[in-house]
Parts: C-alpha cells; structure tokens; sequence
C-alpha cells in the first residue's frame, strides 16, 4: 500500500469561451492488486478566486476511486495509466439553481482519467514525476451542466511494506 501527497492545477475551458487555472493538491493511497493492477483512492481539494477578473470564487473537492495500471519501463521507472470515478463537491462558487436564482454550493459527479510517470527514489520512496490527466466534473453552469480540465500534477509517494 501507498499513500501519496500530490501537487495538481488545473486549466478549465470555459463553455463560452475563454480559461482559468485553479490550484489543486491532494492526497491518494494504492493498494496492489498484482504486479499491474491497484486499486487508488483520491481525494483532492482546488481553489481559485476571482475567475477571469469576475469577482467570482470556485472551491471543489473531489473524492473518487478506481483501477490503476502500471507499465514496468525500467528497474526505476514506470508508467501508469487510471480512471477514478466518483464525487464532486463545490462551494464558495455561484451555480444556478433551475429556478432562475443561485446557489452557492452544489455537488456531482467527477471524473479523473489520465496517466502519469514515476521515478522510484528508494525501496519506499516514490517521486510521482508527472501526472497528465482529464478532470470532468458534472456541476450547474447553465449551459451543458459539466466542465472539463486538463489536470497536470506531480508528488512523492510512500510505499509501506
């Protein structure tokens, strides 16, 4: 089993036009499964203020799960690919409620897919190099109800054994 602490911003599209970055970190454990397969649990927490200069904030948690695949490259080197499924709470923001008026907090579903690279330091110790992924969240915007990010993280993992 690991555990990790991760650095993760992301960069969301906006429906209409436009981007902003939001600040990310987190923390994961794995548990093998095999030599390839694990089983990771993810829990990240993202911030920004003031998007594209609107006076507007965005906090989020996302909490999700999944499989992991690990590709062996060399003795200190691999790659892995995932896809965690689970929930994403928003707060601090403003999403329309359906009735005309808002909302400051709201949740639904979130998606992390993607991959990554490790560097493995020592016996236990892991440097989770680069982590490139798809964030999807599912949350009122008034328009098509979801956002997509590119993820883009790194950390240190620690295995126990």
């Amino acid at each position: 089993m690991s555990i990790s602490a991760i650095y993760s911003p992301v960069r969301f599209s906006q429906v209409k036009g436009g981007s902003f970055w939001v600040q990310g970190s987190g923390i994961e454990s794995q548990y093998r499964l095999g030599e390839r397969l694990g089983v990771v649990s993810d829990a990240r927490i993202f911030h920004t203020s003031n998007i594209n200069s609107t006076g507007v904030s965005l906090d989020f948690v996302t909490i999700t799960a999944g499989p992991r695949f690990t590709f062996p490259i060399s003795r200190k080197m691999a790659a892995f690919g995932q896809g965690l499924f689970g929930a994403t709470i928003a707060y601090n923001g403003l999403f329309p409620n359906g009735s005309g008026g808002l909302k400051t907090s709201t949740a639904g579903l979130g998606i992390i897919a993607g991959g990554g690279m490790e560097m493995r330091l020592s016996n236990r110790l892991i440097l989770h190099a680069i982590e490139v992924d798809r964030l999807r969240v599912h949350l009122p915007n008034g328009l098509s109800n979801t956002q997509n990010g590119l993820l883009i993280g790194g950390g240190v993992n620690y295995w126990f054994k």
